[in-house]
């Protein structure tokens, strides 16, 4: 096909597009200094000073010891939603007792209701904050705003933490887990919770100074999310700013500490149709040593990684050309998994250096990772982490070996850079070994409050010779109380491909402008709480802006009712270049050419908070040379929190071009538990367009903080009329056993 070149025009758009990208950033900074509501949502100067005592609390959500009826109130709550700064509804008291060991932190939260008045959706750790009462703590070590941790209750005592860099959402790692305990108490006038937080746990500096901290809650029944010191509604928790300062505590001066976790695991396997590995049984121990040299810093070493307990990947069908990002769920890469991010999200994603690459192939399948060391040390000033694993034989290799390097410091109260290295060592069943080598340099500085920017520029030396590849990355982001703008500009040349990272397309200049409008006119109906109106556009062009390989801008605006419940139509405009045939799905084979279409879709989904709910999203039209219908819908039913069931369907049926061919994706998730820390759950699987079907069985009993004993049975084999595109790994029932023990 003869190429076709683009050069006025597209200097023409790219004209156009930066200038209005532009207009709409200093629009939004113009709107909002005009706004009202931005006003009464100002950092204050808050400070509390947390009681003592000398005999350990004992955590069961009952809030009848001495330490908890004598220790003073924080009481005061202001609302982030739905009404930015006004006193919250539903009265809320915290608490804070120090001692030797633990920082405690205790709720009283009130409700008119009572029992009545509390949802809770599920039982299961990291649950979904935007559907469950819960109260939530974040404190920052070492009082800068950059480093955060943060703990959540439910009044049915499920936990979820998670961890921030640089007071920045899109840092925040839930898939992190703590070694903190809670217990809720529900009451006749509302709830308590109780949390014990280890101060090992924050890496406080050494003298410790005030931290800072902050206190917020969501009573679920009203939709309101309130906070001791309310933020603006835009913004995060862990923007500490708004919080206050917690004063006059002596936490123990750390003299590091030493960790066991040792796990044993034994492990059934029997074929099934389709089946890739043999019939077989092992018992494998392995474990981690970890040791906190410094109260900041802590060094972890591995041996026969194992990670048979992560979740399971969802199902899906790609309709893209381009490889599906998949999050890092393995416990042993979370802890400060956000240090070693480098490089963008999103959209177009870049990552130099991506954990999933360590202990899986390329398809997916484990690989067994034999040891390493990691190291982290966090601080207000330079913090910096490094991590060396080898992984067994895969496909064609004798095995692999990761490193990562990674620094980064602060400049003045506003900014940081970092860089960051990674390697990847392989050694080829022939013999032969390659090296393949990314660097990446990275910043970000906060303007204030509201504006930020980041950028990124990344260099790749392929394993085996090949030219370098480079990429670089730039953002501009505008929130307020009203507002969202974002500008962001990713480069990514033809040879940029680590095989340390993840990057979702190369051989590509991506433009992203975006617009984001919260709109509360004082005329909307009582049941709706807000219009917010979303544009964006993506344009793709080859490096050298000659050709435009893809376009598509996005309209919508979300109507956000009281309860929760939210209704948007949106629709897409999309411009195609396919330089060769693509096939999303069996069957389906697209053409090369050039492509312009629109697609409209349209989204529908009850409130999630009840017993029973439903969501659907629909979207029929032109896709390519063709028709597509597609049709996804989840629904919800919840006996109890302990108890709950939820099944959804993915339906694509492509027409126009001969016979109509259809995929399914289907699912279906039980949930059952005695508490929060004793369940069962179940996943069952369907993809027609890989033709795989799989179950996940899994019982959880953490007898101890972050000690578990796991049984788990899954289950995949061929299935279905594209069962040859898929290998099945058969059945496998693993029993493992990990402790932590030590300080």
């Amino acid at each position: 096909m003869r190429e076709r070149s683009y050069p006025p025009r597209l200097a023409a758009r790219l004209a156009r597009l930066s200038g209005a990208a532009a207009a709409l950033l200093a629009g939004a900074a113009a709107s909002l200094l005009a706004q009202g509501d931005d006003a009464v949502v100002r950092a204050r100067a808050r400070t509390w000073s947390a009681s003592t005592t000398s005999i350990p609390l004992v955590v069961d959500g009952r809030l009848d010891e001495r330490a908890w009826t004598e220790a003073p109130a924080i009481r005061g709550f202001r609302q982030v939603e739905p009404q930015q700064g006004a006193p919250s509804s539903h009265a809320t008291e915290v608490r804070v007792v120090a001692d030797a060991r633990f920082l405690y932190v205790a709720f009283t939260c009130h409700d008119s209701l009572g029992v009545a008045g509390i949802r809770v959706r599920d039982l299961r750790r990291d649950f979904d904050s935007r559907n469950n009462d819960f109260v939530g703590v974040v404190i920052d070590p070492f009082g800068d705003g950059r480093t955060a941790v943060g703990m959540e209750v439910t009044p049915w005592g499920a936990m979820q933490d998670f961890q921030v860099f640089d007071g920045d959402a899109a840092t925040r790692n839930e898939a992190w887990d703590g070694p903190w305990q809670a217990r809720a108490e529900r009451t006749a006038t509302g709830w308590t919770a109780e949390l014990a937080i280890p101060w090992t746990m924050l890496r406080y500096p050494d003298p410790p100074g005030n931290f800072r901290l902050n206190f917020y809650r969501r009573a679920r029944r009203t939709n309101e999310l309130s906070a001791w010191g309310d933020w603006p509604r835009a913004l995060d928790a862990s923007r500490l700013e708004y919080g206050g300062q917690l004063v006059g505590i002596s936490p123990p001066v750390s003299r590091g500490g030493v960790r066991l976790r040792p796990f044993v695991v034994g492990t059934d396997r029997r074929a099934t149709p389709g089946s890739v590995a043999p019939d077989g049984r092992d018992l494998q121990a392995g474990g981690e040593l970890l040791w906190s040299p410094t109260p900041t810093s802590l060094l972890e070493a591995t041996i026969n990684t194992d990670f048979a307990q992560a979740d399971v990947d969802n199902e899906v069908v790609n309709l893209t050309r381009f490889s599906v990002f998949f999050p890092e769920r393995r416990q042993f890469f979370l802890e400060a998994a956000s240090l070693f991010e480098a490089g963008t999200s999103g959209a177009l994603q870049v990552r130099p250096f991506f954990s999933r690459r360590i202990g899986l192939a390329d398809d997916g399948t484990p690989v067994p990772v034999r040891g390493g060391l990691r190291f982290v040390r966090q601080g207000a000033g330079v913090t910096m982490g490094g991590l060396v694993l080898h992984q067994g034989a895969s496909a064609g290799l004798e095995g692999s070996t990761f490193g990562a390097l990674r620094v980064s410091r602060p400049v003045a109260s506003r900014g940081r850079v970092g860089a960051l290295l990674a390697t990847r060592t392989d050694r080829a069943d022939s013999g032969g070994t390659t090296h393949d080598v990314v660097g990446a340099v990275d910043a970000f500085w906060r303007f204030n409050d509201r504006l930020t920017t980041t950028s990124t520029l990344s260099v790749n030396a392929p394993g085996g010779g090949g030219d370098p590849g480079v990429s670089a990355s730039g953002s501009l982001d505008y929130r307020s109380s009203t507002w969202t703008a974002r500008l962001a500009e990713v480069l990514v040349s033809r040879n940029y491909a680590p095989r340390t990272g993840f990057v979702s397309r190369t051989d590509v200049f991506m433009h992203r402008p975006m617009l984001g409008y919260d709109w509360r006119p004082a005329w909307r109906p009582r049941w709706l709480r807000t219009f917010y109106w979303f544009a964006a556009s993506e344009l793709y062009t080859d490096p050298d802006l000659r050709r435009l390989q893809e376009s598509s801008t996005e309209l919508y605006v979300d109507f956000l009712l009281e309860n929760g419940a939210l209704f948007y139509p949106d629709v897409f405009f999309v411009t195609q270049r396919l330089p060769a045939p693509f096939s999303p799905v069996p069957g389906v084979t697209i053409p090369a050419g050039e492509y312009q279409f629109w697609r409209p879709n349209v989204y529908v989904g009850s409130d999630q908070s009840r017993r029973v709910s439903a969501d659907v999203r629909a979207y029929t039209g032109r896709f390519y040379d063709r028709l597509l219908d597609e049709v996804t819908t989840t629904a919800n039913v919840v006996a109890d929190p302990r108890l709950g069931v939820q099944l959804s369907h993915n339906y694509n049926r492509f027409r126009g071009q001969g016979e109509p061919i259809t995929t399914h994706v289907m699912r279906g998730v039980l949930r059952g538990a005695v508490n929060p820390r004793l369940q069962l759950s179940g996943t069952w699987q369907y993809n027609s367009a890989r033709g795989r079907q799989s179950l996940n069985a899994r019982l959880s009993w953490e007898y101890r903080p972050l000690s578990f004993l796991y049984v788990i049975l899954n289950d995949a084999r061929a299935a279905g009329p594209n069962e040859a595109r898929f290998n099945a790994p058969g059945r496998e029932l693993l029993v493992k056993w990990v402790h932590l023990g030590g300080r």
